[in-house]
């Protein structure tokens, strides 16, 4: 396992490029920043255990640890901070190894709502000196530091850009999001009507479920009907309905660009679009995602088509590397000495804030348009 990691760090060890020095503008070219902060050292922890989760019997590590790891690297390059880590990893209910009485961090970074509550090797640390990360929202009473990086802080993201024009909606989500109702509940919380609501699913062409969603259909048939009762060809171009104006879709980008191009087609009307990403997958926006034009969007900023420090190479354009590698700047921002109440870091996650009880992250709202991204 030594030896694995020891290769994996040294594939991250590209030539670390300069950073630009955090500021509080907000454009495609200032998204993510380091600190310009001089901590101090000997206010950092010395050693610590790292804790992953791991299913199954995979040796390589996760892309959650190697963001910690890279991060990690730059500052042992920058700053000589060279802290002793104990790398554990945890598989189902147990440890391959025991901890070290010292600094916990927990990388919890899961695609199942498995309980770790029962896991007798974490209980050994004490939650006041553990750094617990997570990718859902969920109880973690008694940890001190705690930092989410949960998709619901998009979703609540786009719920806020909800604007007072924006009163009848149709809802879509597909079968990997299934998300519908918790959309709709937070979205009539705004006092906006709710007209349909539909799933995408793999079996139907976006044109259909459009046709269907938007009654083009039946338009198509009056003119049929009418042209038989009058016993002459009707010309007439189908009409759609004109009750929604807004629509929110819970999918996948590979999906949405599918689906936005088939309703733009067949309504030949121009409805506000929020995409809500489904996270299932690590597709990256598009420098011109001309199927997507229009649509108001939050993610992570290293999804987006921005440049990234030169030692994360695409394949590490990954969601879980950011948790990995933000868990390790924020662990640098709460003990090495940063009093800065308003400081903000922009991390590849999202920008950052070091709260009282957790770690607060704002995601980037954003919206394609012709000329690139428009940051909200």
């Amino acid at each position: 396992m030594r030896n694995i990691i020891l290769l994996q760090l040294i594939l991250l060890m590209g030539a670390c490029s300069s950073i630009q020095k955090n500021d509080q503008s907000n454009t495609i070219t200032t998204l993510i920043e380091k600190p310009d902060f001089n901590y101090k050292i000997r206010s950092l922890p010395s050693e610590f255990n790292l804790f992953y989760f791991h299913d199954g019997n995979n040796e390589t590590l996760p892309l959650e640890v190697e963001g910690f790891l890279a991060n990690a690297y730059f500052y042992n390059e920058k700053i000589n901070y060279k802290p002793k880590i104990k790398i554990i990893q945890v598989n189902n209910t147990q440890c391959n190894q025991n901890p070290s009485d010292t600094f916990s961090i927990v990388l919890d970074i899961r695609k199942n709502e498995a309980n770790s509550s029962n896991i007798s090797c974490l209980k050994k640390s004490s939650k006041a000196s553990t750094f617990y990360i997570s990718n859902k929202r969920k109880s973690l009473k008694g940890y001190k530091y705690i930092f989410i990086a949960s998709r619901e802080s998009e979703k609540e993201a786009l719920i806020d850009q909800i604007q007072d024009q924006d009163t009848r909606f149709a809802v879509l989500d597909s079968e990997e999001t299934n998300d519908a109702k918790k959309l709709i509940k937070a979205i009539e919380a705004k006092d906006k009507k709710i007209i349909e609501i539909a799933t995408y699913t793999q079996d139907v062409s976006s044109q259909d479920l459009f046709s269907d969603l938007m009654m083009a259909d039946r338009s198509k048939e009056r003119i049929r009907k009418l042209s038989r009762r009058l016993g002459s060809q009707i010309s007439g171009e189908s009409r759609v309905r004109e009750d929604i104006n807004t629509i929110f879709l819970s999918v996948g980008l590979e999906e949405a660009r599918n689906l936005k191009p088939a309703l733009d087609y067949i309504s030949g009307k121009d409805f506000k679009f929020f995409l809500l990403n489904s996270w299932k997958g690590n597709e990256a926006y598009k420098t011109r995602d001309v199927d997507l034009f229009l649509t108001i969007n939050s993610d992570m900023p290293i999804m987006m088509p921005i440049q990234l420090p030169k030692f994360i190479p695409k394949t590490k354009r990954t969601r879980d590397f950011a948790t990995g590698y933000d868990s390790f700047e924020i662990l640098l921002l709460i003990f090495g000495g940063v009093n800065k109440s308003d400081f903000v870091y922009k991390g590849l996650t999202g920008k950052i804030k070091l709260g009282q009880q957790q770690i607060i992250r704002d995601p980037y709202v954003f919206k394609i348009t012709n000329e690139g991204f428009e940051i909200l």
